[in-house]
């Protein structure tokens, strides 16, 4: 009997096991070729937006220091702010500004203390706003600055109290993926109101 050749492509609908395992091959080689791209490129990612928190941080840092700058009349040498009992050196700065009213006027004669004091331990910069009681500051107590490797104040003056200028450095940085990932971030400011 003579089957007619339509009738015997019927019969082999479909590919061989050969070629199944050729496409399988082919497969798992294109799947990890993306793999290992999409790895390689979530591990950059996590590079670049530690680093860019790490640069937001310190912008925000910057502009919170460069505020009680601009506003201090001098440096305090030695006070209790916050009932933390601190002293200013390459560790901490305490500024000295004018108390303020409810519309921003200067008190005569009352002062409010900021300090920004820098913990090597836990890497961080701690806020600690201390308003006279007349004052209409609002007292603080918060990490100003995170992720801080090393660092501290400047004065250009041998004593703090006798600066018009105060500095900082720090170097920040982060543990990302595999890698450090760091930044530096400095500034100096003149007293505003000395």
């Amino acid at each position: 009997m003579i089957i007619p050749a339509q009738d015997r492509r019927r019969g082999r609908a479909g590919m061989t096991l050969s070629e199944t395992l050729i496409a399988i091959g082919i497969f798992v080689v294109a799947t990890g070729i993306l793999t290992t791209a999409y790895v390689a490129q979530s591990r950059a990612y996590a590079k670049v937006r530690d680093r860019a928190d790490l640069l937001s941080d310190g912008w925000i840092f910057e502009r919170r220091f460069s505020g009680f700058a601009r506003n201090a009349s001098g440096i305090a040498v030695s006070r209790m702010v916050g009932g933390t009992a601190l002293a200013s050196g390459s560790g901490t700065v305490i500024f000295a500004m004018p108390a303020v009213d409810a519309s921003g006027q200067a008190l005569s004669d009352l002062l409010d203390y900021a300090a920004f004091r820098y913990d090597p331990a836990a890497g961080t910069v701690r806020l600690i706003v201390a308003p006279d009681a007349a004052s209409a500051r609002k007292a603080e107590d918060r990490t100003a600055l995170r992720n801080a490797r090393g660092g501290g104040f400047r004065y250009d003056e041998a004593t703090a109290d006798a600066a018009n200028e105060v500095s900082f450095g720090f170097v920040l940085g982060v543990r990302s993926v595999d890698a450090d990932v760091t930044s530096l971030i400095d500034g100096t400011y003149a007293l505003g109101n000395r």
